[in-house]
């Protein structure tokens, strides 16, 4: 979910090898709404349970900043 501020939103998902496996780009983000909803598949398939690095570009121009997010999300079956 991203507040009022966010314009411009980028997500990537990679694996352990780095490479990648989803990305999504958003521009004029509705505050308070899901986007860039993976499912935790590759190729119509499940990823194999662990921690995938995650990185997310966003954007405000109203605040006139970009940033990158370095995070990571563990599937977990």
């Amino acid at each position: 979910y991203a507040n009022e501020f966010i314009d411009d939103i980028e997500v990537l998902i990679y694996n352990r090898w780095g490479e990648l496996i989803f990305y999504c780009e958003h521009e004029n983000i509705e505050p308070s709404t899901a986007f860039c909803r993976w499912d935790g598949t590759v190729g119509g398939g499940k990823v194999p349970n662990g921690s995938y690095p995650v990185l997310i570009r966003y954007k405000s121009n109203n605040q006139d900043i970009e940033k990158i997010i370095r995070k990571a999300i563990v599937v977990v079956e």
